[in-house]
């Protein structure tokens, strides 16, 4: 279950809507192949929009929560190829 304390802080500290905060928070359970709780995802999110979330979590979550922090989420590939800019044809300047 997510800290109601935190909540509270998350809507004031993002000024979003109760919705929005719930869709990061399904946002960030798939960055991490949802294999973090909702609450969990919850302190990872408080924590990307800079509130102290360490007031808000049991002393027993402080090294689980550091862990997943520590851990990198899956990097998306993004297909298709990056295009080289076009080289620019320099103009030639008669000199009289």
């Amino acid at each position: 279950m997510i800290n109601k304390t935190l909540m509270k802080k998350m809507l004031e500290t993002s000024n979003k809507s109760k919705f929005a905060i719930y869709w990061l928070i399904r946002k960030k359970r798939e960055e991490y192949n949802k294999l973090i709780s909702r609450e969990e995802a919850a302190y990872l999110v408080a924590l990307d929009m800079g509130i102290d979330i360490y007031q808000y979590i049991p002393k027993e979550k402080v090294d689980e929560l550091r862990s997943l922090v520590l851990k990198v989420p899956t990097i998306k590939v993004i297909k298709g190829k990056v295009q080289e800019s076009p080289k620019r044809k320099r103009r030639e300047v008669s000199r009289h």
